[in-house]
């Protein structure tokens, strides 16, 4: 039987459920489908069934159930499903024993959602000692009218206070952490409910500040980067379950916070750079391309970053939504190589988001600014900034009349002949079409720039390194970092030759993927002293095969710094060679291991 044939059996079911006890409701009933049909997700809406219809015991796939209950006890055969991670209870009565016995029981959740009028009195002293993630989204009637009345004069809308308690710590507001230090001082305040709405912002201002090691009074005094990210959490968004990063940005004194100019991403091929990428993407410009919706249901981001002197904080999913767009900012995937004139066909962001996409054509800006003299200062910047990028390869950038039409071509170094777009390099061409769409977009959003340098804004790329040589991966960072330096550049990379032309405040943040899904962490590693075969051995991209598979056995690995030293080295190798004859090998091993120490 298949999962649809049972979705229709369940329905028959809950009506006649309904019809028994006299309920005049129609049967209320989501539920979304995996790639091969199964059935994934069960939302069952109608809110005064007395027992758990049994039809949900035959959907084996299950991985979330949200359904209406009031008995706890009749919950236990959900158990029984395997794969069922997540389950949502609302209109649910029980005792202090009968919740701590399921709750004993449900080995396979991760997430128990109960939405419930009484559950302050049940949450404490019985569950801290399991990995379960637990909350709770309604208040005791004897304070809840007082407690919406008192909130609402310190919290925005949208962020009503949640308690729960997820992996040893508490959390608040579902997105900020709290340590275990901080529930007997925040259940003290909602059995105290005097001061409620005060008392909590007190609160979560002391943990804030704590959490971020910042006052938020100081934020006026930051004088870096106009624009970046601080903080990132994500649940439930594809294969993450759960991921935070904070302290993005470093404290350089104590009334200043260092933002870094560039962020890279790093992690095997699979283990979710890109999905990092894309829920930055979400954070700063929502969870809507176009008609499509880019999040699952159950997905929550939050996001939170610096705009000039203010921190805005955007909450986005099921929890609650609290969104503010940015729109200086632009994100962009490995697929850039193709620019379409006429019109912009795509998003800043679809690039991200789909295996193909094309940008806009910055040749076409060229001509149409050079022909106009109010316009030419534009053509004048943005030809500059191209050239610096693509020099000394390429030496000038000039436009060319031939009849009625006009064409951008390209003069390399050491040649005269003039090159179409389509005859460079793909290097080449991925600069100019990538760079040329960060000019024209962010200079959308800010029309009283003139000179491109100026622009300010946060630019996201996967896979920096792609197309370019090694040479032009150093040197992308270093021109970019030169000519956007109000941009903040946060990037994937799966070579280490990058972040040799970063800044010395660079952030890395690494990637992992386990059986708990993806997570990240913000590297401490000060990497401006290291060479690429250090970088590629540290915990930045944990490569540590890097002696060739081909290096014969009886011959130690050259370690030296530069190339001209082991030619050099050789040479002399060759001359002990022919002096000592069949002696030589020793003597040379000898030699060879000394020198390692040395290094050593």
């Amino acid at each position: 039987m298949t999962d649809l044939e049972i979705i229709k059996l369940l329905k028959e079911e809950i009506a006649q459920h309904l019809k028994s006890i006299g309920s005049e409701d129609s049967v209320k009933l989501k539920y979304e489908r995996d790639d091969n049909g199964n059935v994934i997700l069960l939302d069952i809406q109608n809110n005064n069934l007395t027992e758990i219809p049994q039809n949900v015991l035959k959907l084996r796939h299950l991985n979330t159930l949200r359904i209406c209950c009031n008995d706890i006890t009749k919950l236990t055969p959900l158990l029984q499903l395997e794969n069922l991670k997540d389950l949502w209870i609302s209109e649910v009565n029980f005792d202090e024993k009968d919740f701590t016995n399921f709750v004993t029981n449900a080995k396979n959740l991760k997430l128990l959602m109960y939405f419930s009028r009484y559950p302050w009195d049940i949450i404490p002293k019985n569950i801290l000692n399991h990995n379960l993630n637990l909350t709770t989204i309604e208040f005791p009637k004897d304070f809840k009218t007082q407690f919406i009345l008192e909130t609402s004069k310190f919290f925005p809308p949208n962020q009503m206070i949640e308690l729960g308690y997820r992996n040893s710590k508490f959390y608040y507001n579902v997105y900020s952490h709290i340590e275990k230090k901080y529930f007997e001082e925040f259940y003290k305040i909602l059995n105290s409910p005097k001061n409620l709405g005060s008392d909590l912002y007190e609160l979560q201002t002391k943990i804030i500040s704590e959490l971020l090691e910042i006052n938020y009074s100081n934020y006026q005094k930051i004088e870096n980067l106009p624009y970046a990210i601080r903080k990132l959490s994500i649940y439930n968004f594809h294969e993450i379950e759960e991921l935070l990063i904070d302290n993005i940005a470093s404290n350089s004194n104590s009334n200043k916070l260092n933002d870094p100019q560039w962020i890279f991403i790093t992690g095997e091929n699979g283990y979710g750079k890109t999905l990092l990428l894309q829920a930055i993407t979400i954070g700063l410009n929502g969870n809507k391309e176009g008609n499509q919706i880019l999040t699952p249901e159950l997905a929550y981001f939050y996001l939170e970053f610096k705009n000039n002197t203010q921190s805005i904080i955007n909450s986005i999913g099921y929890f609650q939504n609290n969104f503010t767009p940015f729109p200086h900012f632009v994100a962009y995937g490995p697929a850039r190589l193709v620019k379409r004139p006429g019109y912009e066909k795509d998003s800043k962001t679809a690039s991200l988001f789909k295996s193909y996409s094309e940008l806009i054509d910055i040749e076409e800006r060229l001509i149409a600014w050079e022909k106009d003299d109010l316009q030419v200062k534009y053509y004048k910047s943005a030809k500059n900034i191209l050239l610096k990028l693509l020099s000394p390869q390429i030496k000038d950038i000039i436009t060319i009349r031939e009849g009625t039409e006009t064409y951008v071509r390209y003069i390399e170094q050491d040649s005269e002949y003039q090159k179409s777009f389509d005859e460079l390099a793909s290097g080449y061409r991925s600069i100019i079409t990538m760079v040329g769409d960060i000019i024209v977009r962010l200079s959308k959003s800010q029309q009283e720039v003139s000179d491109f340098t100026q622009l300010a804004g946060i630019v996201l790329i996967d896979e920096i390194d792609l197309h370019l040589h090694p040479k032009w991966q150093k040197a992308m960072v270093e021109n970019l970092t030169e000519l956007f330096s109000k941009v903040q550049f946060i990037a994937s990379t799966h070579s280490p030759i990058p972040m040799l032309g970063a800044p010395a405040n660079s952030v890395i943040i690494n990637v992992q993927r386990n059986e708990n899904g993806i997570t990240a962490e913000k590297l401490d590693i000060d990497f401006t002293r290291l060479l690429p075969n250090s970088i590629l051995s540290s915990p930045i991209f944990n490569f540590d095969e890097i002696v060739a598979k081909s290096k014969p056995k009886n011959k130690f690995p050259h370690t030296e710094d530069d190339y001209n030293e082991i030619i050099e080295k050789e040479k002399l190798q060759k001359k002990v060679s022919d002096f000592f004859g069949d002696n030589a090998d020793e003597l040379l091993n000898l030699l060879n291991s000394e020198d390692d120490e040395e290094d050593k």
